[in-house]
């Protein structure tokens, strides 16, 4: 006689799914704020007083701006003072990458505030300390310097765009490359599940095959166990066909959303990859676009 079917239940998978689901997620974790730092702005044929308020003006909205985590000038003053290193006069990268380091800054920026005829010129950059290049510049002309308020402004509001935040100071989310990610872990997972529904088949038709042979042997007490078999192998079947379909469904919808939405991006990139399960490779393909 033959033995009762082993059931083995799909651990690997569900780990499987998990891990998939919780990388997606994990991208919108949110990100810690960038370290700066903020010199002092050099006056160019102006009062140093007047380059010094500008500075304070720009100084106050980056901090309000949301967009950095600044270091407080008093600090950064004394951390200087410590290491006998005067910050005034600072307009060369070099300069500011030396102060960056010894402030353990991400970034550090830097700026000046010049005459050139009638008009006013607030030149503002920002350099990455690691890699000692320019990240962003920006420079604003204005009237007077009554008007370096409303210049400040526009500078930073240019820094939060560069940086990829929104005015309200809030990252600006990269919804798409999520949203395919998303869609591709939800295709693989549905793929896994109807393999596992189409092996819970086949061995739902060994076990009423048996059930039918030994039931007609008379053998009332193993053709029992067989039927168990039988029903058990068919509600999983239907439990992992209407998991897949519904992946499948909820794929296809994200990836379409994703698509006819609007974007700016207009590239598509295909990556394919594959998930193993016992001893079979399912394809998986993430997109972003």
């Amino acid at each position: 006689m033959k033995n009762a079917i082993k059931r083995k239940e799909p651990l690997k998978l569900y780990f499987i799914i998990i891990l998939l689901l919780l990388i997606s997620a994990a991208v919108y974790g949110e990100e810690q704020k960038p370290r700066v730092g903020v010199l002092d702005f050099t006056a160019i044929k102006v009062p140093n007083p007047e380059a010094l308020v500008v500075g304070n003006i720009f100084r106050g909205d980056i901090v309000s701006a949301n967009v950095f985590d600044v270091l407080d000038r008093n600090n950064m003053n004394a951390i200087l003072a410590e290491q006998e290193f005067q910050q005034s006069g600072c307009t060369e990268a070099s300069c500011a990458v030396q102060i960056g380091k010894l402030l353990n800054m991400e970034y550090m920026l830097y700026g000046s505030v010049s005459r050139l005829g009638d008009s006013y010129i607030i030149q503002v950059e920002m350099i990455n300390i690691e890699t000692s290049k320019i990240f962003l510049s920006a420079k604003k002309k204005f009237v007077s310097i009554e008007k370096a308020d409303e210049a400040v402004s526009i500078i930073i509001s240019d820094i939060q765009t560069k940086m990829g935040y929104k005015a309200d100071g809030k990252k600006a989310k990269k919804l798409k490359p999520v949203l395919f990610t998303i869609s591709a872990a939800l295709g693989a997972a549905a793929v896994t599940m109807n393999g596992l529904g189409y092996r819970e088949s086949n061995l739902r038709d060994k076990a009423y095959a048996n059930y039918s042979d030994i039931n007609i042997a008379n053998n009332a007490t193993l053709a029992s166990q067989y039927y168990d078999e039988t029903i058990k192998h068919q509600q999983r079947m239907n439990a992992f066909n209407i998991i897949a379909y519904s992946g499948y469904a909820l794929s296809a919808g994200l990836s379409l959303w994703g698509i006819l939405s609007p974007s700016k991006k207009k590239q598509l990139a295909f990556m394919p990859g594959v998930i193993k399960y016992g001893d079979k490779l399912y394809a998986a393909i993430s997109i972003q676009y």
